[in-house]
């Protein structure tokens, strides 16, 4: 089988690597890792095709069909083959199946195993791009699952005739009917088991992504190839449903039923997790692929499971083939009935056809080829004859040598000239070690990996191509060097002084000092680069993706352009016009940013400036243009943040201000502007949404609310809204902690709080916001929410205000009726529960603890799965509903009033400050818990709560009456009345003792507290142990977060009665 080991040998020993690696779709590096291609994976017999073309310029999207060689290019092509051995034929002799077809569009393999089809494809490739000949598109692989019968005849692409067959014959006669009949008795079933188009399309909405589709007139054979030209011998297939259903009966394709319309099959795919997708007319010119879906790909049975096939009859749609096969042997019968014949007008190619299609349905293989040997230790000149030279030519002799037409091509060490001497021909030697011996006389070009020795005697005429020209190496004595390809020159190489090339890319090079590169046509330097002094560049010259390391004067290139990513060192000298429209990024200098003048170009994408070491970096700018950059450079530069905009930079810095005073650290959060245009992803990556919406949400909140910040919280993320139209992402609770008091939580809707990441509008990752996305998901949390946080055991358990802050999530809207007449029946309700509490202290802290416990458990569920949710639900509406019904009782009314007396008349004395503070702090929780208490269904739980705060003190009858508060809140007008009565005496009493404690003198207090300690320590340690908050053998309670009810108390207050 074809594997991913295979294919990485076979690129090393390939002469063009990169030339192979592009024809069977390999892409990638060691760095970034690779795919390997429609070839990986491939285990069955086949025939492999690839498209050629001829040296004319043809527009990118041409169709292919329009392109054709002609006899002479044909001829010229099969010669070539032939004379390196590969024998071939073209038309005339098509039906010998042993050899290579070279057509009018490319050429077919013989059938053989996969890895010898493989390894003779990649030899032919290497020999195509060593001689000049042009290749179009990708090598495909044709099993047997994608072959058919051939007939002579005319061509019928559209496939609105269904072909005859021995094989369609046995199926009407199993049926007793004619194939009209059973055509239309079948299609006649479809109307009531089907779905219409509209309704169809939006049952495979949830495939997007996971399925491909393919729309023809192919019956049984999901696989088939009908192709017209080499470079399409594949099968198509969409990722959109519609794209393909056009296939079945547009462009003059379906078959006619008798009363007109048409019909034909849809395929369905499985797609893989490395799909590659191309834009139209992609395939068959060897375009870009992408990873996300795009207007087409290629499906293969070794890769693509076939999952489904559809009949669409008008406009409706009926699935005939599922998982687990057809839905009946009829329907099986029906698609059997369809199936295609190939039909060609050769009959030397219909006989190749059927002759490779029975020894496919048979298991034979009609060649086999062994990958060739090219080592010139191992090698004699008869043995390369025999290989690589075609029988006819190997007694060609010249001067007493066997003569070669073609290039002789070598690898390995070369120790001897015996074989170069035996041959006579042009070599071109590959990863060659060349010891010390005579080349002079040689016609010799050296590509990859090359070590020559200092004694080594070279031609006066060398041209070195795709080569990494090692450290030391002197080639000063060659009078005429060519450099073409990607080439890498190491540190001390010794170039002489006439350069010339055909286009040179310099790749991680040392550039000598002198260096005249002034006769190249095009010069491109990639990667790390050190430039000698008074190098002379040819006038048109590109850096691409390059670091320039040293300083140099490129003031005299008449066309430099930057592409991609470019890195200049501080003091270079530069033209005073540079093409920088294909540049990615700028790094730069700061004392050199006045260079970015030069550069032509509307926007300059990013602009990264150093420190004066040329290794801090100062900032990054996006989407700058030079007056931008002189603002920005103005106004001084902060640490690595990425800007699309002066404007951007402005908002973000007013932003990071606000959280710095907070005392927000800028290395937890991240901000995010309208300019970023930023996209996540959505449906598990197939699509990508704006985050656009976002900003418009956060505007009308801030409008509605009046504040400056809004925010909201989910899955562990914050978001939140500034006025300044900058959105913050942090996943620290921290920043909805200290936002509380300056904004508003509106359930804002949070970025990437579902597992999103940040992608671009053509759904390629965005590397620099998931950068910073990543940096602030390290950052440690300094707070938590949800989760309570073990204290030293001296602190006091102070649950409820967490709580508070928890219920303040559930939002709505409704006015309570009905509040009078309730008075009466308060103080009876308190002291009938109280005296109907018989339960032991044991037995009501167990009840008590679980109560605790479900109401914590409840609540941290409910708002982790989205308080925004639970807006428009009843349970959603009740506390506000509640909060509403609190304030506008008689009752409360009452509590208002006493506490603004009993705080005027404390005021009087000596710890009046004291008094006010501890009263204030009292009858805020003191309302929190009363509107908590009238939620229903809530109520009773949160009675319990707060009634286990009271035991946990020795509270016993303020904890009778929170239980009964709890359950009187369950039943909505006269029970909130009759709730908030009990909650009247509680805070009373609570209030007394606050004013009691405040007055109390420090050392008294502290007295009291200390000798209270042993009485409650025991009994705060089995409500502990009880809630499972702390093993038996622990001494650490847990504290939650303190958060006041200032939302209730701010309520009130604009209602005037606070």
């Amino acid at each position: 089988m074809v594997d991913d080991e295979f294919l990485k040998e076979l690129l090393a020993k390939s002469f063009h690597p990169d030339e192979v690696a592009k024809r069977l779709g390999i892409s990638g590096s060691d760095s970034d890792g690779w795919d390997w291609g429609a070839l990986n994976g491939l285990g069955e017999n086949c025939y492999i095709s690839l498209g050629l073309k001829d040296n004319l310029p043809h527009p990118p999207n041409a169709q292919a069909e329009a392109f054709r060689l002609n006899e002479e290019e044909i001829k010229k092509i099969a010669d070539l083959l032939n004379d390196y051995n590969f024998p071939a034929v073209t038309y005339e002799q098509a039906h010998d199946v042993s050899k290579i077809l070279v057509t009018d569009s490319g050429i077919h393999l013989p059938y053989q195993k996969s890895e010898d089809a493989v390894c003779q494809m990649s030899d032919i490739i290497d020999i195509f791009k060593e001689n000049g000949i042009e290749m179009k598109g990708f090598a495909h692989p044709v099993t047997s699952l994608g072959m058919t019968q051939a007939a002579l005849g005319e061509i019928n692409w559209g496939g609105n005739s269904i072909q005859t067959s021995e094989e369609i014959e046995n199926v009407l006669e199993k049926y007793h009917t004619t194939r009209e009949d059973f055509i239309n008795r079948k299609l006649s079933e479809i109307k009531p088991n089907s779905l219409a188009g509209d309704e169809f399309y939006r049952a495979l909405e949830d495939k997007m992504g996971s399925s491909l589709y393919r729309g023809g007139t192919l019956g049984d054979k999901a696989y088939a190839v009908m192709a017209r030209v080499d470079c399409k011998n594949l099968v198509y297939a969409s990722p959109d449903f519609s794209v393909a259903a056009g296939y079945t009966d547009d462009y003059g394709r379906g078959y006619e039923t008798a009363d007109g319309n048409r019909y034909g099959f849809i395929y369905e795919y499985e797609a893989t997790d490395n799909q590659k997708y191309f834009c139209d007319y992609g395939i068959e010119n060897g375009q870009q692929s992408y990873d996300s879906p795009n207007y087409e790909t290629a499906v293969y049975p070794h890769k693509n499971k076939l999952k489904g096939i559809y009949i669409k009859s008008g406009n409706d749609f009926m699935k005939i083939y599922d998982q687990n096969g057809y839905i009946s042997d009829e329907w099986k019968d029906f698609a059997v009935i369809h199936n295609p014949v190939n039909r060609y007008e050769n009959s030397q190619l219909v006989e190749r056809a059927n002759k490779i299609y029975e020894a496919a349905q048979a298991g034979e293989i009609l060649h086999s080829y062994k990958k060739r040997n090219y080592d010139y230790q191992t090698l004699t000149s008869s043995e390369y004859l025999e290989q690589a030279v075609s029988e006819k030519l190997r007694y060609d002799e010249y001067r007493g040598k066997k003569r070669v037409q073609h290039p002789v091509m070598l690898t390995g060490k070369v120790s001897d000239t015996k074989l170069l001497d035996e041959i006579f021909s042009s070599f071109v030697l590959k990863d060659c070690s060349i010891g010390d011996i005579d080349l002079s006389y040689q016609s010799i070009k050296l590509k990859g990996n090359l070590n020559i020795a200092a004694g080594a005697k070279l031609p006066p005429q060398l041209e070195i191509e795709d080569a990494v020209i090692p450290d030391g190496t002197d080639l000063s004595k060659v009078e005429y060097l060519t450099l073409s390809g990607k080439v890498r020159l190491g540190k001390g190489v010794v170039l002489p002084e006439k350069i010339n090339s055909r286009g040179l890319t310099l790749v991680d090079s040392f550039i000598p000092e002198g260096t005249n590169l002034e006769k190249i046509d095009s010069l491109n330097i990639s990667g790390k680069t050190v430039i000698g002094n008074n190098v002379k560049f040819p006038s048109k010259t590109t850096l691409d993706n390059a670091n320039i390391i040293s300083s140099s004067n490129m003031e005299a290139i008449e066309n430099l352009s930057f592409r991609g990513q470019v890195q200049l060192p501080s003091g270079i000298k530069l033209p005073d016009k540079i093409d920088a429209y294909a540049a990615n990024a700028l790094i730069i200098n700061e004392a050199d940013v006045h260079l970015l003048k030069n550069c032509e170009s509307h926007t300059l994408p990013a602009v990264v400036l150093l420190d004066e070491n040329g290794t801090g970096v100062s900032s990054i700018v996006s989407s700058l243009n030079y007056p931008a950059i002189v603002q920005l450079h103005d106004m001084g530069y902060d640490k690595l943040t990425s800007y699309p905009s002066v404007e951007a930079y402005n908002k973000c810095q007013k932003v990071e201000r606000k959280l710095t005073s907070l005392g927000i650290d800028k290395d937890s959060y991240m901000m995010i502007t309208r300019e970023h245009d930023a996209y996540t992803s959505y449906n598990d990556g197939a699509e990508v949404r704006s985050v656009r919406g976002c900003f418009e949400e956060g505007a009308k909140e801030i409008q509605k609310s009046g504040r400056d910040v809004v925010y909201g919280c989910n899955n562990g993320v914050v978001g939140a809204y500034f006025a300044e139209d900058v959105y913050v992402i942090s996943k620290n609770y921290e920043l909805a902690h200290k936002l509380y008091y300056k904004g508003e939580d509106v359930c804002l809707g949070v970025i990437t709080s579902n597992g999103e990441d940040f992608r671009t509008a053509f759904n390629q990752p965005d590397e620099n916001l998931n950068r910073q996305y990543k940096k602030i998901s390290e950052f440690p949390k300094r707070f938590d929410m949800l989760t309570k946080t073990i204290l030293p055991e001296q602190t006091i358990v102070n649950s409820h205000d967490e709580m508070s802050e928890k219920i303040n999530k559930l939002r709505g809207r409704e006015t309570l009726k009905n509040t009078a007449a309730v008075e009466s029946m308060a103080e009876k309700t308190a002291i009938h529960a109280g005296a109907s509490t018989g339960k032991t202290a044991e037995g009501i802290i167990e009840t008590l603890s679980k109560a605790d416990n479900a109401v914590n458990q409840a609540i941290d569920k409910t708002i982790d799965k989205g308080s925004e949710l639970l807006n428009n639900t009843t349970v959603g509406k009740a506390y506000e509903k509640a909060a509403d019904a609190v304030s506008n009782t008689k009752i409360m009314k009452a509590v208002e009033k006493g506490t603004a007396k009993a705080v005027e008349k404390a005021a009087q004395t000596t710890v009046g400050k004291s008094v006010v503070k501890a009263v204030a702090r009292t009858a805020g929780s003191a309302i929190g818990k009363s509107v908590l208490k009238k939620v229903p269904l809530v109520s009773v739980a949160a009675g319990c709560y707060f009634a286990w705060d009271r035991v946990k003190e020795g509270d016993w009858k303020g904890a009778c009456g929170e239980v009964a508060s709890g359950v009187a809140g369950c039943f909505p007008g006269v029970g909130t009345g009759i709730s908030a009565a009990i909650d009247v005496g509680l805070a009373a009493k609570d209030i007394g003792g606050a004013i009691t404690g405040a007055k109390e003198p420090e050392g008294v207090k502290l007295a009291t507290e200390e000798k209270s300690a042993k009485s409650t320590g025991e009994m705060r340690q089995i409500i502990l142990q009880k809630q499972g908050r702390v093993a038996a053998e622990s001494k650490t309670p847990v504290k939650p977060s303190e958060i006041s009810n200032q939302v209730l108390q701010q309520k009130i207050i604009q209602q005037g009665r606070g």
